[in-house]
């Protein structure tokens, strides 16, 4: 992930902005990357400043509610 927060971060232009689409997970009950954060803390670490998190709502499962 740092080398793609880099490039974009490299190639960005002075006073504009990187969008980026990114959450935590957890795979089973004890396995959990906090990758939301770490991609902040990698791009203040690289001089960008966090405005903040837009929230998206996820759109239900297609399939569940298709007719047979």
């Amino acid at each position: 992930m740092r080398p793609t927060l880099t490039t974009a971060y490299e190639w960005l232009r002075n006073d504009r902005y990187i969008c980026w689409n990114i959450a935590d997970i957890k795979i089973g009950s004890n396995k959990f990357f906090p990758l939301e954060q770490d991609s902040i803390d990698i791009l203040t670490e690289l001089g960008m400043e966090y405005k903040g998190k837009i929230k998206m709502t996820m759109s239900p499962d297609r399939k569940s509610t298709r007719l047979n």
